[in-house]
C-alpha cells in the first residue's frame, strides 16, 4: 500500500481504516478496537493543531519529537480538565500515556509493514520512556551553534548571488523570528513593516486557513537582505523564497538546503522545526517571561505553561534585544 498520497491527514486517515479492519480481523474485543481508535483520532486532532510548529506535511515526516509532543499535549489537555494533581504530580497518570503510546505503536508498527516504501516509524518509539513527567524532547541550536550559523550565512552573502541573500533571510527569521517554514515560503517584502520606535520589523504572516498574525523580528538581524532585495529592485509583491525559475521552493528542498548548511557549520542537528523551536529555548533563558514567549511565537498553547497574561509590542521589542545581544 502506498505510504503517501502528500496529504498527511487523507493518508493518516486512509492508514487507520485500514488498520482497524485488521484489527478487527485479528480478533480485537470492541473495547480494544474503540481504545485504539480514540487513541489514533486524539493524535490525529493533535496534529491538526500543533503541525505547523513542526513544518511537515507529508507522513512520512513524523518522528520521535512529535510523538513525545503528543505525550505533553495529552498532558495539558488534561490539565486544562483538572483543577488537582493526580498522586503521580501530573493530571494524566502514566498508565494512561502509556496506553496512548502502545496504541500509536502498534498503529505505526502496522503501517510500517504494510508501506510499499518501506519506511518504517518504530525507531522512534524505541527511546520513549512514559514516567511520571512526559517532556517533549525537541532538539535546538546552542549559542556556539546559533554563532557559527550566523557567522556561515553572512560570509557566504554575495551580491551576484540572490539564493545566498535569500537562504539567509529565510533562516534568519525562523531563528530569530520564530516564523514557522510554512510562513516563511510565502514572504514578500510587504510584508515587512518597519516599527522604527522600537527598531524592529513587524512582518505579516499568514498561518492555518489563511487568517493573519504578526510576527516579530529585530532589524538589525535581516537589515542586509531586506536593503539587498531593495537595491535589486524587486518587486513588493513577490514571493521572496523562489528558485531561479521563479518558482516557490517547497519544503523538501529548504530541508536539503538547511540540513547541507548544518552540515558545514558542523551542526550534527537536523531539522527545520529546531530553528523555530530555538527561539523559545534561547528566550526562557534569557528570563523572558513564558506569556511574551507565547505571543512571540503566536501559539495558542506552550506544553510548559497555561499562562497566557497579555504581552505588549515593547515586551516583544525588549525579547528580540536579548536575542540579539546575546549571540553578538
Amino acid at each position: 500500500m502506498k505510504l503517501s498520497s502528500g496529504n498527511i491527514f487523507n493518508d493518516l486517515r486512509r492508514w487507520q481504516k485500514m488498520y482497524l479492519k485488521h484489527i478487527k480481523s485479528q480478533g480485537f474485543s470492541k473495547n480494544s478496537i474503540s481504545l485504539y481508535n480514540y487513541s489514533i483520532n486524539t493524535f490525529i486532532d493533535f496534529l491538526y493543531e500543533e503541525i505547523e510548529d513542526y513544518g511537515i506535511t507529508d507522513i512520512s515526516e513524523l518522528n520521535s519529537i512529535i510523538f513525545t509532543s503528543f505525550l505533553s499535549f495529552l498532558e495539558n489537555v488534561s490539565k486544562k480538565n483538572k483543577k488537582v494533581k493526580n498522586i503521580e504530580g501530573t493530571y494524566l497518570m502514566s498508565t494512561s500515556k502509556a496506553s496512548y503510546l502502545k496504541s500509536l505503536r502498534s498503529f505505526f508498527s502496522f503501517i510500517s509493514m504494510n508501506n510499499n516504501e518501506d519506511v518504517s516509524f518504530m525507531k522512534y518509539f524505541s527511546s520513549i520512556r512514559v514516567g511520571k513527567t512526559s517532556e517533549a524532547k525537541r532538539e535546538f541550536l546552542d549559542e556556539y551553534e546559533i554563532k557559527r550559523l550566523i557567522s556561515y550565512l553572512d560570509a557566504h552573502k554575495n551580491k551576484n548571488s540572490f539564493n545566498s541573500y535569500r537562504n539567509s533571510l529565510l533562516i534568519k527569521v525562523m531563528l530569530f523570528g520564530g516564523l514557522r517554514i510554512s510562513e516563511g515560503l510565502g514572504l514578500k517584502l510587504c510584508d515587512f513593516f518597519l516599527i522604527e520606535s522600537s527598531n524592529m520589523f513587524k512582518i505579516t504572516v499568514y498561518g492555518k486557513g489563511g487568517y493573519r498574525q504578526d510576527a516579530y523580528i529585530e532589524r538589525d538581524v535581516v537589515s542586509d537582505e531586506i536593503d539587498f532585495f531593495n537595491e535589486v529592485g524587486y518587486k513588493n509583491d513577490l514571493p521572496l523564497m523562489v528558485s531561479g525559475k521563479g518558482n516557490v521552493l517547497d519544503r523538501t528542498n529548504v530541508y536539503t538546503m538547511v540540513n547541507l548548511i548544518y552540515k558545514k557549520c558542523l551542526i550534527s542537528k537536523k531539522g527545520l522545526h529546531t530553528l523555530r523551536h530555538s527561539v523559545a529555548m534561547r528566550l526562557m533563558r534569557n528570563g523572558v517571561d513564558i506569556s511574551t514567549t507565547q505571543k512571540f511565537l503566536r501559539q495558542k498553547s506552550i506544553t510548559s505553561t497555561q499562562i497566557y497574561a497579555k504581552a505588549e509590542e515593547k515586551d516583544i521589542a525588549k525579547a528580540l534585544s536579548l536575542l540579539s545581544s546575546s549571540s553578538s
